[in-house]
């Protein structure tokens, strides 16, 4: 090391932005910006990724504080400045004067002593144990209208936010006049099912099955089938899978086209989908006309009150209790229209009267992170959703990661996106107020993987046993000391004879459902998770203490999961030591963490060589010195 640089963000008392530079050396930058010959305690500091909670293999990240010489009260002005909470860095200047980012962070206080001045760092990381940013409701609808609730109702209450595929989750009623829930506030949220006790609504349902590359799609025509056109250029889902299509040529003769062909077989009577029914949230809260007294079943003329446009003969209503759309035979004459055929059921004064159009759907129709119901639900209300990226991709483990982290204001490494995603897409609804921790912690353990930040940026990783190529070689003669504190990855220190995931988890439990329900869904849904056992016998017979590992898993298929399982069980079932080498700073071959290494070592019986990953570090620049933990 040749230098030592220590930065920080500072306020003058005329509240100026001042840029404050510290070393060991009084470096000179390449811009002839000295830096103040000050420093006289380098921070400690312990750089180590986040599982979860998953292994006990990591430890707790930490820095330490920074110390500068003030014996000649040279910075006694520093007294008056302001730099809690503002930015600092550490940077090594190495021997050949090439720079190496070592911390990024904030300053949590300054103290001085007479002597010294004492800058004490805070990780970016000791920031996610903060709630994570969630918009509230105001609470302040005004009737019909209004997607903020009632102040007696969700008014201060936070709006939920939806990330990769949600299963049945119990939406938020944000408007109890039109029957409008919300599931995310985001608008990359995509209903893609509502359930009425269970029992899925939908507006059109295929007829016959539809095979792989069709493009032409027929629908089940007749009474009940579902109301409303399914226009050319309407973004269609089907109930068995979560590809998005445009539709080329509109619902003809029972019959829809598609742009281009099916990605997945579509099994007769799956739901079809329109994707963002509503085009705005104007259109979502649009209402015509209220019921003006109470009409009886077998009534025809029904009077009305209030609302805009018309209502002409031929239309299609449907009244705010019911679910039946009735055709109208007398347009909208001094408040009153007359049905075709008479009321099956009363309705209520001061019903909303929907009339069935581009704004209305049969059941229900969704607007992003929104849906609304044509009729008052009978039972409890959930949804299935999902947040889709710009292509209409679902989000992954490592885009949900990433969106996370730019929400509370960070950047994600790109190849950490790429191993995260690798793993799947994970279930997330963030229906209540959380910790960002708590999130990053529950993705990082669903996949099997790790987090840290290094240099203002998270990186991110899969667990795994180390690579058959070496990244680096570490001889004996390096190495100043060299300890072994385990055998194998389990808690008690030895190999591990299975990993148990629970996986697929649905949000909200139901073990009372509407009596048309399948049998399948029923079993689904009254369990929050799915189980998936995945065991190595043999290591109980040579280890009869070993512990099974535990995974409570986001990841929404068995297939994810199966995958997840396998390499878990290879990384904990095998005798894996983990090493402390202590290494002078020089010597250090590499700070990556998840690189493989090769270490020699007569020591630890490693003559042979032993390829081991590096997990995490602690560097003690005072010392020169780098301590790092190794398993393999």
């Amino acid at each position: 090391m040749k230098d030592y640089l220590f930065t920080v963000d500072a306020l003058d008392p005329d509240d100026t932005p001042q840029t404050l530079r510290f070393s060991i050396g009084g470096y000179i930058d390449d811009d002839a910006i000295p830096y103040k010959k000050r420093i006289n305690k380098q921070a400690l500091f312990t750089v180590s990724p986040n599982d979860g909670g998953l292994l006990s293999l990591f430890t707790d990240e930490s820095i330490g504080d920074i110390e500068l010489i003030n014996v000649d009260h040279a910075l006694d002005y520093l007294k008056t400045y302001r730099v809690d909470g503002r930015a600092a860095s550490i940077t090594i200047v190495e021997s050949d004067g090439s720079l190496t980012p070592q911390f990024a962070g904030t300053i949590g206080r300054m103290t001085d002593d007479g002597a010294t001045i004492v800058f004490n760092l805070k990780l970016p990381q000791e920031s996610l144990d903060n709630p994570y940013p969630m918009a509230v409701y105001a609470g302040d609808n005004a009737p019909p209208a209004g997607l903020e609730g009632t102040e007696d109702t969700i008014g201060g209450d936070v709006k939920p936010q939806m990330f990769g595929y949600g299963s049945n989750i119990s939406p938020v009623l944000v408007n109890a006049l039109l029957q409008i829930y919300q599931v995310s506030s985001r608008a990359d949220c995509v209903i893609t099912m509502v359930y009425d006790d269970g029992v899925p609504l939908g507006n059109h349902r295929t007829s016959g099955s539809h095979s792989i590359a069709a493009t032409t799609i027929n629908l089940v025509t007749g009474s009940g089938a579902g109301l409303g056109d399914i226009p050319a250029g309407a973004q269609i889902m089907f109930s068995n899978h979560l590809t998005i299509y445009e539709v080329d040529v509109g619902l003809t003769a029972g019959v829809i086209e598609l742009v281009t062909g099916l990605t997945a077989a579509v099994p007769a009577k799956a739901f079809v989908t329109i994707i963002n029914f509503y085009v705005d949230t104007d259109a979502l809260q649009y209402t015509n006309y209220f019921v003006d007294g109470d009409q009886d079943a077998g009534e025809t003329d029904i009077a009305i009150d209030g609302g805009v446009g018309a209502i002409d003969a031929g239309d299609l209503v449907m009244f705010g209790n019911q679910v039946v759309a009735y055709s109208v035979g007398t347009e909208l004459t001094a408040g009153v229209i007359v049905l075709d055929d008479a009321l099956d059921l009363d309705i209520d004064d001061g019903d909303v009267v929907h009339v069935v159009g581009p704004w209305s759907p049969a059941l229900w129709g969704g607007f992003q992170g929104y849906f609304r119901l044509s009729a008052k639900p009978s039972g409890a209300i959930t949804c299935d959703a999902i947040s889709i990226d710009v292509s209409g991709a679902v989000h992954q483990a490592g885009d949900v990661f990433e969106l996370i982290a730019d929400e509370v204001g960070y950047t994600v490494d790109p190849d950490g996106v790429t191993a995260f995603n690798s793993a799947g897409i994970v279930r997330l609804p963030v229906m209540e107020s959380v910790n960002t921790l708590e999130l990053f912690n529950k993705i990082a353990k669903s996949v099997g993987g790790y987090y840290y930040g290094m240099g203002g940026v998270f990186y991110l990783g899969l667990l795994t046993v180390p690579a058959v190529t070496p990244d680096w070689t570490l001889y004996d003669y390096q190495i100043d000391k060299a300890t072994r504190s385990a055998t194998g990855l389990g808690q008690n220190g030895l190999p591990m004879y299975a990993v148990r995931t629970q996986y697929d988890p649905v949000d909200t439990v139901q073990t009372s459902v509407g009596g048309s329900v399948s049998s399948a869904r029923r079993q689904r849904i009254k369990e929050q998770y799915r189980e998936l056992i995945t065991p190595d016998a043999d290591v109980l017979i040579d280890h009869p203490l070993s512990e099974r590992l535990e995974v409570e898993s986001l990841l929404s298929t068995k297939a994810a999961t199966t995958t997840l399982n396998s390499r878990l069980l290879s990384l904990v079932s095998a005798d894996r030591d983990v090493i402390q080498l202590t290494i002078p700073r020089s010597q250090v071959q590499s700070y990556t963490i998840g690189s493989t290494g090769l270490i020699y070592s007569n020591r630890l019986d490693y003559a042979s060589g032993r390829l081991m990953v590096l997990a995490y570090y602690e560097c003690d620049h005072a010392a020169g010195i780098v301590t790092q933990t190794l398993y393999g």
